[in-house]
């Protein structure tokens, strides 16, 4: 892993590189990552606490040392139906 990092930013040394997996991986990823690269959640929850079932919240995401999270995907928009207004609850919670 760690050629491929020191290749590509032999190419872009002043990129800012965001890894978004999936929340299983949040913290194997985090550990295994240098600081530099930053890792994001591929969604969250509108609330920062509470009992919901399957969702992941925005201070559980903090939790892991992560500081970024996708949101708006048009997977989560066609898929899951995500509406504007869900989305804009999810971004004010953020």
């Amino acid at each position: 892993m760690s050629k491929v990092i020191s290749f590509f930013f032999s190419f872009f040394p002043f990129a800012e590189v965001v890894v978004a997996v999936p929340s299983p991986y949040l913290d194997y990823c985090r550990k295994q990552l240098p600081s530099s690269i930053g890792v994001a959640a591929q969604n969250c929850y509108k609330a920062a606490k509470g009992a919901f079932t399957g969702e992941v919240s925005v201070d559980m995401i903090k939790d892991l040392g992560c500081e970024w999270v996708v949101l708006g995907h048009s997977e989560r928009r066609n898929v899951f139906g995500e509406s504007d207004q869900l989305i804009g609850e999810k971004v004010r919670e953020v």
